[in-house]
């Protein structure tokens, strides 16, 4: 590790740098999520600019060199899509939100000792793969912006999954009925659906169960598990143009996804014993403010297994996508951030920190 040293003694503006620079960052965060659904809003791409150039700007005039490096190469791309040479995509997002991760830790450290602790050969690698990816297109371009999320996190290297899952009764400590090997293994069978599958079901499972038992296992662990298969069981069912859709869902094609919500309760009720697990599937859409469905229910109206699914559902969609259009993990912190800005309107924030707690443990091994 290289050591910057802060060349004034006096700490205080750097700490008044550190204190502007979060705010920005947290800006940063929101234009960021709005982007991914306007990604050609030049208000949103200028603000974005702004936030990125402001922070670099005020580093430039304290001296902070190897900040100003990285957020130059960054800016320089961000200018490149404000003149529509470039489009806004998700990996761009991510870039962003790595890279001024990184700058805001440099400037906490700074802004505490004077001095801080900071990978020189990543970042000037980062800077090499930015600046080469300005002269490139297509994929080449988006494989060499890969490269620079993968210098900045590594377990974004994890592409999509494609080999068999691993046992998951091999994994919990939940010895299952003959009933719940039987839905596992036509619920495990789903995933040939849509290779951008693979995996999920497992994953969702560990996650969940590790939320519960984090929690001090309100919900059955049996429910909670034919829950999450009895859905990708529900989803399965979908017509296959519905599922690999690339372009935005008609009217009628999000009904039939809303829908999924209904075929996986009447399935559950052939067995009296899931009565939980029905519940959570008939609840697992509804949003913690009331505007989900199919009930509109709100708050502690919907169980608590439902409330858990949902969380663990936006965190899967988010890391690993729902769609062929993300072939690549994005990074944890993505997925905090989705899930903090919609804490108290789609999840109930309890859940929402409870979870957080628990990603900060391992990460369940789901293949």
């Amino acid at each position: 590790m290289a050591v910057f040293t802060y060349q004034d003694s006096d700490l205080e503006i750097l700490r008044d740098f550190a204190t502007d620079s979060d705010d920005l960052s947290r800006a940063a965060e929101s234009h960021l999520l709005a982007l991914e659904q306007s990604p050609e809003d030049a208000e949103l791409l200028n603000a974005l600019f702004r936030t990125v150039h402001t922070i670099k700007g005020n580093g430039g005039l304290l001296g902070l060199d190897p900040l100003v490096q990285l957020l130059q190469s960054l800016e320089s791309i961000l200018d490149a899509i404000r003149d529509k040479t470039w489009t806004f995509e998700p990996i761009l997002g991510d870039l962003t939100l790595l890279i001024l991760d990184r700058c805001l830790e440099f400037i906490r450290q700074l802004s505490e000792s004077g001095t801080a602790e900071f990978d020189q050969p990543i970042f000037d690698a980062v800077v090499g793969q930015l600046e080469h990816a300005l002269t490139l297109t297509g994929y080449e371009r988006t494989d060499c912006l890969g490269r620079a999320l993968t210098l900045l996190d590594p377990s974004t290297t994890q592409w999509q999954e494609t080999a068999k899952s691993a046992s998951l009764f091999d994994q919990i400590a939940l010895t299952p009925s003959n009933d719940l090997q039987f839905i596992h293994s036509l619920a495990e069978q789903t995933q040939q659906r849509a290779d951008f599958w693979q995996g999920r079901l497992n994953r969702v499972v560990l996650w969940l169960l590790a939320l519960n038992d984090y929690a001090g296992s309100p919900v059955e662990p049996e429910q909670l598990v034919v829950a999450a298969c009895m859905h990708d069981l529900a989803m399965a069912l979908m017509p296959s143009a519905v599922i690999h859709a690339r372009s935005p869902l008609t009217g009628a094609e999000r009904q039939v996804i809303q829908n999924h919500v209904h075929v996986a309760s009447r399935m559950t009720s052939s067995f009296a014993q899931w009565h939980t697990a029905k519940q959570i599937l008939d609840q697992h859409q509804e949003n913690f403010d009331g505007s989900g469905y199919p009930l509109g229910l709100q708050g502690h109206q919907i169980c608590t297994g439902a409330q858990m699914l949902a969380v663990v559902h936006a965190f899967e969609a988010i890391t690993h996508g729902y769609s062929r259009e993300l072939s690549r993990r994005r990074p944890l912190m993505r997925a905090v951030m989705e899930l903090n800005r919609f804490a108290g309107e789609q999840f109930n924030p309890e859940w929402v920190q409870a979870f957080m707690e628990v990603t900060r443990a391992d990460e369940p091994q789901a293949s």
